[in-house]
């Protein structure tokens, strides 16, 4: 038998003995900092086992000595393997080494390019689907408790549009029933927050209630077993749940939430309020719902690019880079926008320099001006 663990430094030394003690110092020191932040248990293991693998791996003795060739071999080997999470894997080691005091190296990694797949987002029509799957839920044996727990699990997720661990983490204490608002405590990077949510989602807290298990936990949502839900109960309910609506896609909690951003933006949300409600940290984690949604990427499309080409009736000021940067700092436009035109504007300069292109007319959204 093996050395009794006790500690996280004993399994640092058990799972990875190639780590020197440097390095074990330096994953204790780091870990420590994230447990007095408030990080959760499940993202201090996450990043535990990230670190480990990574001083394994490069054979580092310590995060200050560690090379560009140590990076591209730790990349390599997350390629090789194929692993799927190799992309947030790397994610982890840039913070930690961004955390150590080597902010300028960290920013000098490059991501682990990634095939983007356009994950599913369920429509409004089949958000109802699932709704009337949790609320006509079929039970004998504990009568409505079942379908008033999913109908508020599904609910919830979808008009907070929270993340799964931050609903089973819900107190009753949590709900504001008048101001129709979920406090979020100690949600994702240890954040808390106020989220607004409809008024069917309050009504749908207070039905299921009545039926509520009366045990002693302050946790706002309890299982048929009389204790609080975990993240397994609300990805095999929704599963189920998504089964008999027959939703045919891969449908999880975060389904929900993206449906959520999605069909905000469908409606006229901006990107501003939707980051709000999603609590992202960067606007650029928003972006991509606007991606996600058909209508909206038409929508902006028939805007965005006019059949102006040879239209001599249309008077049009010309774009420059100073009008475009005004634009962007009114935020008439995203930043992703702007680089693109800016670039653009970079390279009919160019071309007119050399008399070498002609270049067509975009018109930008909004405006009068376009990218000649």
């Amino acid at each position: 038998m093996g050395p009794e663990v006790t500690n996280i430094e004993d399994a640092i030394k058990c799972a990875a003995p190639v780590i020197s003690q440097e390095g074990i110092q330096e994953i204790e020191k780091f870990l420590r900092k994230m447990r007095i932040n408030h990080y959760k248990d499940t993202t201090l293991k996450t990043y535990e086992k990230a670190l480990m693998d990574f001083y394994s791996v490069t054979g580092i003795v310590s995060i200050k000595k560690v090379k560009m060739k140590d990076i591209d071999n730790y990349k390599e080997y997350l390629v090789t393997n194929g692993l799927k999470s190799g992309r947030r894997r790397l994610g982890y080691i840039k913070t930690f080494i961004k955390k150590s005091g080597k902010a300028a190296f960290a920013f000098q990694i490059e991501n682990i390019r990634q095939d983007r797949d356009i994950p599913d987002i369920l429509t409004q029509e089949e958000i109802d689907l699932l709704y009337q799957a949790a609320k006509n839920y079929p039970t004998r044996q504990y009568g409505k408790e079942l379908s008033a727990l999913y109908t508020a699990i599904v609910s919830t997720l979808y008009y907070s549009g929270i993340r799964r661990f931050e609903l089973c983490n819900l107190t009753l204490d949590d709900i504001d029933y008048r101001g129709s608002t979920i406090r979020v405590q100690y949600g994702k990077g240890g954040k808390s927050a106020i989220v607004p949510v409809q008024r069917q989602c309050i009504n749908d807290i207070k039905r299921y209630l009545k039926y509520r298990r009366p045990v002693r936990s302050n946790k706002l949502f309890i299982s048929t077993l009389g204790k609080p839900i975990n993240d397994d109960v609300v990805t095999k309910t929704i599963r189920k749940l998504a089964a008999i609506a027959k939703i045919d896609k891969r449908v999880t909690a975060h389904t929900l939430r993206r449906s959520l951003a999605t069909h905000m933006i469908e409606n006229g949300a901006s990107q501003y309020v939707v980051k709000d409600q999603l609590r992202h940290s960067k606007l650029t984690t928003t972006d991509k719902y606007v991606h996600l949604s058909s209508k909206v990427l038409q929508d902006r499309y028939k805007e965005s690019v006019k059949a102006a080409i040879g239209d001599p009736k249309k008077q049009k000021k010309e774009m420059t880079i100073e009008k475009l940067t005004e634009m962007v700092l009114k935020q008439q436009i995203s930043e992703d926008l702007y680089l693109v035109l800016r670039k653009d504007l970079e390279e009919k300069d160019e071309c007119q320099t050399e008399n070498t292109c002609r270049v067509p007319t975009v018109e930008v959204t909004g405006s009068n001006y376009v990218v000649p």
